[in-house]
């Protein structure tokens, strides 16, 4: 999986160059499919760690909407954004906090 490291309005353009190459295509993953994986992945890391609204993460990550975001996250991984984020919250032990 793809790691991003900064999360910034440029990004998935940024990643994409530096995470990109020849490899993928000979795997049949299109670009816009491994653009759709990063911002998938930085989604995910942010409902993990962070408190911030579902659709202040959906702006972030270069998804158009949060609906948007819903749909991408049930096509790949068959839960919603903010079932996903409960699933960490259970994990998490008490008294530790999410900046």
């Amino acid at each position: 999986m793809v790691r991003i490291e900064h999360d910034s309005p440029t990004w998935p353009v940024a990643s994409f160059h530096r995470s990109y190459s020849p490899a993928n295509a000979k795997t049949g993953i299109t670009p816009a499919k491994f653009a759709e994986r990063l911002r998938v992945e930085s989604a995910r890391r942010q409902l993990e760690q962070t408190v911030k609204a579902v659709k202040e993460i959906a702006a972030s990550c270069g998804f158009g909407s949060s609906e948007i975001m819903r749909r991408t996250f049930l096509s790949q991984l068959q839960v919603t954004p903010s079932a996903y984020r409960l699933r960490f919250q259970r994990r998490s032990p008490p008294g530790t906090s999410r900046s």
